[in-house]
């Protein structure tokens, strides 16, 4: 589950936004890091493939997981509140980078080199 960069950055996300947000906002930050620019910089066309990814293999991962629920309606995404959530983020406490806060703080000073 934490293998993904983008799905760490997911899960960061959800947590500092209360544990809800929308599927645009999550693939706009992915667009960002992935695309080393700032948010300021983001165009609209690097957000649709962000997009296309979350909807294809992230998100149907950490539904699967039990780690978050999605409902394509209203395209929403909330954090769950469970044990599998709180063995997900003791796991992450051990990969070094975690939180990713650094990662859109690396990205925009160019010294960040994917690993993931």
């Amino acid at each position: 589950m934490l293998a993904s960069a983008d799905r760490q950055l997911i899960l960061h996300e959800l947590c500092k936004n209360g544990g809800k947000a929308t599927v645009d906002e999550l693939a706009e930050q992915v667009a960002v890091w992935r695309h080393r620019i700032s948010p300021d910089e983001i165009t609209d066309d690097k957000i649709p493939r962000a997009h296309v990814r979350l909807h294809h293999t992230h998100l149907p991962q950490l539904v699967e997981n039990g780690v978050i629920s999605h409902d394509p309606n209203e395209e929403t995404v909330v954090l769950h509140d469970n044990e599998s959530v709180e063995q997900l983020f003791a796991a992450a406490e051990e990969i070094e980078g975690w939180p990713p806060d650094d990662f859109l703080e690396r990205s925009s000073s160019g010294t960040h080199h994917r690993s993931h």
